[in-house]
């Protein structure tokens, strides 16, 4: 009997002993876990702060895509948080998701909105550069519209990318119009005063001509005859426009 009391002291000792080393390692087990889950509940409040941050800050939308989507990824790596959170941050997160891509959806109505005005805008200003080159407009005035035009357009936001190739070929072919018509006028222009030029040279030729003439004249008669001539010439001259610089 003595030797049986030891026996069962003795495995009641190794029952216990073995009873605390598994209380000891379920305790550190259960303070690991509390510690991660501790841990993985910072990351998740960091990460629902920086989504905050996107919507409130972020204007561009590729990078607003772009930072959603790292967080989003981010977020389902993380493991457990404590369960008395869970709700809580799953509905905070779900929540600015939501509000995410309302304001992305706004974005996109407000952006389509945005490219339907500037195509309409745009248009006018390929109107107002058609009338332009059907102006009876001076050149200058002409030229002058034309950079004012072309300035508007430029101030002008983008449009859609299927609309945009149709829109510039058509602007820049009513651009090209009105420089057309103002190097039409230039080259007349030219013309005008290179014929001139001439018309003024043939003039200086005859007064040479009649000059050399009057060293052989004697009579007042012949005299005035030689006077109403340079008078003649004179007039003439005067009548011709300006010769080139």
């Amino acid at each position: 009997d003595k030797y049986e009391m030891l026996d069962f002291q003795y495995e009641k000792d190794l029952f216990y002993a073995a009873y605390k080393s598994f209380q000891e390692k379920r305790k550190i087990q259960v303070n690991l876990k509390t510690s991660l889950e501790t841990e993985n509940l910072r990351l998740k409040r960091s990460l629902i702060q920086q989504l905050k941050d996107v919507i409130e800050n972020e204007e561009k939308i590729g990078s607003a895509f772009n930072a959603h989507k790292e967080i989003h990824e981010t977020w389902k790596k993380i493991g457990d948080i404590p369960r008395d959170k869970r709700e809580d941050i799953q509905k905070e997160y779900s929540r600015l998701i939501e509000i995410f891509f309302y304001n992305i959806k706004i974005y996109r109505e407000l952006k389509a909105n945005d490219y339907k005005r500037n195509a309409q805008l745009k248009q006018d200003i390929i109107f107002k550069l058609k009338n332009l080159r059907n102006s009876s407009l001076n050149v200058r005035d002409l030229e002058s519209s034309l950079r004012g035009l072309q300035n508007e357009w430029e101030e002008i936001g983008p449009v859609n990318n299927e609309e945009w190739e149709v829109l510039k070929n058509s602007y820049w072919e009513a651009v090209r119009s009105v420089y057309e018509k103002t190097n039409q006028f230039y080259d007349e222009q030219r013309n005008e005063l290179a014929d001139n030029l001439l018309k003024k040279r043939g003039i200086i030729s005859e007064l040479s001509s009649l000059l050399e003439s009057t060293s052989t004249l004697e009579k007042a008669k012949d005299w005035e005859k030689a006077t109403e001539k340079v008078i003649q010439i004179q007039a003439a001259w005067k009548l011709i426009g300006f010769g080139p610089k």
